[in-house]
């Protein structure tokens, strides 16, 4: 499982988050992900509120980038495992999340930030509240 080459480098990024549930945002993000290193490992948090089960939001990611993903499931939150208990091998992780970015660096993990999309339909959070009152 060897991403791109950027530079002449092999590098395999790690895209973590809860995609509860999968929205346009995180679908821009992966895509500008995969323009850059041609792969991302996706990897599927069992933190938070669930509106969607994990199985099903692999199902949507692979359905989206065929064989550019490869989506694995991290037990509990992010922050709360040590660089170790990650269930795979990867060279850099990118978030827009500033905790998970303290987290990473704090585990002495290479880190890049990634922006946010903005918008109506880019923001779980926005999502959930529309679920919850439906």
């Amino acid at each position: 499982m060897c991403g791109n080459h950027t530079g002449g480098v092999k590098i395999n990024p790690f895209f973590p988050g809860k995609f509860q549930p999968p929205h346009l945002g995180h679908v821009l993000t992966i895509s500008r992900i995969i323009d850059k290193y041609g792969f991302v490992i996706i990897g599927i948090t069992d933190d938070g509120e669930h509106v969607i089960k994990k199985e099903a939001i692999n199902r949507i990611f692979k359905q989206i980038f065929k064989e550019q993903v490869i989506c694995i499931y991290v037990e509990g939150t992010l922050v709360e495992q040590t660089s170790k208990c990650i269930p795979v091998s990867f060279d850099i992780l990118l978030s827009g999340n500033e905790e998970v970015l303290r987290w990473a660096k704090k585990q002495g993990i290479t880190i890049e930030r990634v922006h946010r999309s903005q918008g109506i339909g880019f923001c779980g959070t926005d999502l959930r509240r529309l679920l919850e009152n439906r």
